[in-house]
């Protein structure tokens, strides 16, 4: 280490200081006291180099100390636990081959190297298994990266069987290390027939059938047929024989399966399983798909036809959420077959109704049960409306309209739109609307302003309202089939428009939870392993949160075992975990007691249990061999042990020398401030022995 101080004032006040200490220590001791000459001289020259260094301290004067050390390089030994690995050693070949890599990080950590053995989900383990059940190998060396960045890491040693099943190939990257891949496993190509995917939509509706997609692949079995079967709740619900494909072709098979029961239903795709299969595990893939009780549904109920109505399906159209229905009661086909319903729908979306040229309604006995969106136009009957939704009034002038833009209104609350949308509205074409008195209630919530020309009014263009049982929204505008166009035109396709008329229609139809009590798992379906969290509600009669219930949770499992929990809620924690599900569809039931009043809560909850590691267990060298050779690292087979350790026990270290100075003022230093102390009190201690003060 290298100390030096530095001032802040020229060299030359130090002379000073020393000239003052000389000048007050003369002062001090010009007449000889009752000791003797010499011991004079040994007084002066103690009070000289008090005052000096005191004086100096006031020049504010700085330590730079500076000191240099070798980082030593650092090796990580990176280690894919993963159970394709397990499957292919015993668990006495398991243990030799973790001695061996402790023994060599050992020994290269007694060495001039710093040693790091990290597995996939683990830093530094003193013992592992081969359980993993994936393998990212980029985001294993992607965090050896990122820890080490700015160090002097030397290499990293890769212990793997190449295979990987989550993220993309390590070999697409470019590392700033070397990295020496140890080759594990078996490589050679085993006879094997196995299900690599299985693609199917997570929510079906009852009633329809959905389509579910399984890949299979093959060595050794090429034109070989086999039967592949789906089987629900211990049933064949599908079946087909097909020929397998060539080697490294996957070939898709479809089935179109019915959704009879409501829920979440398990589905196992299996194929046959030939006798001399290296694996039978990979055989059986298993799909959990959501059976909901039907589509909601929405009815299109018109005075006439007209392109808005056309614009609105086309968007609604878009998702699969929705049955609609539609009706123009011009038409008498239609009229009848829409006075013929007896079943209430979700939405019923009004265009230009109520209107004087549809008569024999009564509308308000017939949407009672539904959420309703108005739309205007020319026709429609507004003092009739005004009637039965009494949250808003126009008192229309005849004959009298404006063309107006929409601005959305960013006070809204229920739910809010894109910013790709709300910059294209700028953009959509002016629309009519009736000219006159509009009144709307403090209760309604707007949700999109009218701007004449330049000038943005706080007159409503969509506004809805909510109660306790509907919600209601009206577009005072005729002529919405210009945004479509106008999106069509601009984007080349109708996302904009289909999103602002989803959103719309997704709010008006969903139905608000009322309930006092609600208990549901934080997410519908978990991964094996993983614990399950269930959010825990409770409300007073005017709906706030309250706590301190003690609620009894009761989990079905798929073999009709049955697991009680309890527990009480509180503001610091309204969740409770369950951990230990095995793979399956379970069911949960929650009851508490509110205001004397026993409430119940019963649902769902999917545990996918996905075993990515048994799919494919040839071990892939070839990987490991490219991805040693353009990061400039060397590979090896577990064969090659001895020439491994070989290697780098002739591997110089290359430390790295670095310099690291540090400053602070000299008034800080302990020892300076104890030397002062100690000279202070040896010239007082001297003046008294002597006979002085």
């Amino acid at each position: 280490m290298i100390s030096e101080f530095s001032l802040s004032y020229p060299p030359g006040f130090v002379l000073l200081c020393i000239a003052a200490g000389v000048l007050y220590a003369w002062i001090a001791y010009r007449k000889k006291g009752p000791w003797s000459k010499r011991m004079n001289w040994i007084l002066f020259a103690v009070r000289t180099i008090i005052v000096s260094i005191l004086a100096i301290l006031l020049l504010s004067p700085v330590l730079r100390q500076t000191r240099n050390y070798t980082e030593k390089p650092a090796l990580v030994v990176a280690v894919d636990n993963s159970v394709s690995i397990g499957a292919i050693y015993d668990s006495g070949a398991q243990e030799s081959l973790n001695e061996q890599i402790l023994d060599f990080a050992g020994k290269l950590s007694s060495d001039d190297f710093e040693v790091e053995v990290r597995l996939l989900d683990e830093k530094n383990p003193e013992e592992w298994s081969y359980s993993a059940g994936s393998t990212n190998l980029d985001q294993l060396l992607q965090n050896v990266r990122e820890d080490y960045q700015g160090m002097n890491l030397e290499e990293v040693i890769l212990i793997s069987d190449g295979i990987y099943n989550e993220g993309i190939s390590p070999g697409y990257r470019e590392y700033p290390f070397a990295i020496t891949t140890v080759g594990v496993g078996d490589s050679s190509v085993k006879k094997d027939i196995y299900l690599s995917n299985v693609l199917y939509n997570k929510i079906a509706y009852q009633g329809n059938r959905f389509p579910l997609v399984a890949t299979v692949s093959q060595n050794g079995y090429a034109q070989q047929p086999v039967r592949m079967e789906v089987r629900h709740g211990g049933r064949v619900v599908g079946s087909q024989t097909v020929n397998l494909p060539a080697e490294g072709v996957p070939l898709d098979v479809q089935f179109l399966l019915d959704a009879d029961e409501v829920g979440y239903q398990q589905f196992d795709v299996i194929v046959e399983q030939l006798d001399d299969e290296f694996s039978k595990e990979n055989n059986v893939r298993t799909a959990f798909v959501e059976i909901v009780e039907g589509k909601q549904k929405i009815h299109m109920v018109a005075a006439a036809p007209h392109p808005d109505l056309k614009a609105i399906r086309s968007a609604l159209e878009t998702s699969e959420n929705y049955e609609i229905s539609q009706f123009i009661l011009s038409i008498p086909a239609e009229r009848q077959q829409y006075l013929s319903l007896d079943e209430s729908a979700d939405l019923v979306i009004l265009h230009q109704l109520p209107s004087s040229s549809v008569s024999g309604f009564n509308w308000q006995e017939r949407l009672k049960n539904s959420s309703q969106w108005y739309i205007y136009g020319p026709s429609m009957n507004l003092t009739a409306f005004t009637g039965f939704n009494p949250w808003l009034s126009i008192r229309q002038i005849s004959g009298e309209f404006d063309r107006v833009l929409p601005v959305f209104n960013t006070q809204f609350a229920p739910f809010t739109f894109s910013d790709e949308l709300l910059a294209q509205l700028q953009n959509f074409p002016p629309i009519a609307v009736p000219f006159g008195d509009i009144n709307i209630s403090p209760q309604a919530q707007t949700l999109l302003f009218q701007q004449i020309g330049s000038i943005r009014t706080n007159r409503p263009l969509i506004t809805v309202n909510e109660s306790a049982d509907q919600k209601v929204a009206i577009l005072l505008g005729s002529g919405i089939w210009q945004w479509k166009l106008t999106d069509y035109a601009e984007n080349k396709d109708n996302r904009i428009f289909n999103e602002l008329v989803s959103k719309l229609v997704q709010y008006l139809s969903t139905r608000d939870n009322k309930d006092r009590f609600r208990l549901y798992p934080v997410e519908t379906e978990y991964e094996l392993g993983e614990e399950v969290v269930f959010e825990t509600e409770v409300y007073n009669e005017l709906y706030e949160r309250i706590y301190g219930n003690k609620v009894a949770l009761d989990i079905t499992g798929p073999n009709g075992e049955v697991n009680s929990y309890s527990y009480v809620t509180s503001p610091a924690n309204s969740r409770y975990r369950v951990g230990g599900l095995e793979e399956g569809v379970y069911q949960y039931k929650g009851t508490t007691v509110i205001d004397g009043t026993e409430e119940t809560v019963n649902g769902q909850v999917v545990v996918r249990g996905v075993d990515l590691e048994m799919i494919n267990l040839t071990a892939n060298f070839n990987l490991l061999r490219n991805l040693a050779s353009g990061s400039g690292g060397s590979f090896y087979s577990l064969n090659q042990w001895n020439e491994l350790e070989s290697r780098y026990e002739n591997l110089e270290a290359q430390g790295v020398i670095h310099s690291e100075e540090t400053y602070f003022p000299a008034i800080d230093l302990f020892w300076l401030f104890i030397a002062i102390l100690v000279l202070i009190s040896l010239e007082w201690g001297l003046r008294k022995y002597h006979g002085s003060y």
